[in-house]
Parts: C-alpha cells; structure tokens; sequence
C-alpha cells in the first residue's frame, strides 16, 4: 500500500468522529462486492455532506466505475448531473 493510499491517522480520527455521528461503523466490510473498497465509504461522505439523492447518486457512479460498470457508471452519473443540471430551480430553491 502506498502512502498515498493510506489514511493518516488525523485524518481516521475525523473519519471516525464522523462515522460515529451518523451511527457509521466503518471497520465494516463492504456487503456485497469490493468496487466501494475507498478510503471513504459513499454513504459516509454523503451523510457527512448532507447530499441529496440525486448528488450522492453521482458520487456513488464516479467512486466506483473504474472497479464495477466502467463506462456504464460514468454514464449513470451523467445522467444525474444532466437531470440537475435541467431541474436546477425545482431542486435548489
């Protein structure tokens, strides 16, 4: 494992106190597959950040199409962003 694959040890502090806020324990492994095997589990960031479905839709697309759906992925998570990009009043009012 790289350095740059690591996560340093402030930074697992903040990771935790986060998971912990959102009832996250992240020493859990993934169900189902290794394509979300990241440093910051979607779901975490996405409660962390307050996302909405359809931006935490595109998060979870681009965190994992390089190791699930490839290009199939991408194109999911250009879907959202176009439907956002065409509702951008009716969503961020």
């Amino acid at each position: 494992m790289d350095r740059d694959d690591r996560v340093d040890f402030e930074e697992f502090l903040e990771l935790e106190k986060i998971s912990k806020k959102f009832n996250v324990n992240m020493s859990h492994e993934q169900v189902g597959g290794d394509h979300y095997n990241v440093k910051i589990q979607p779901f975490t960031y996405i409660k962390a950040n307050n996302l909405n479905y359809f931006e935490g839709d595109v998060l979870k697309y681009i965190t994992r199409h390089s190791r699930k759906n490839g290009k199939e992925d991408l194109q999911k998570a250009k879907q959202y962003i176009e439907y956002m990009i065409n509702n951008y009043e009716d969503l961020y009012k």
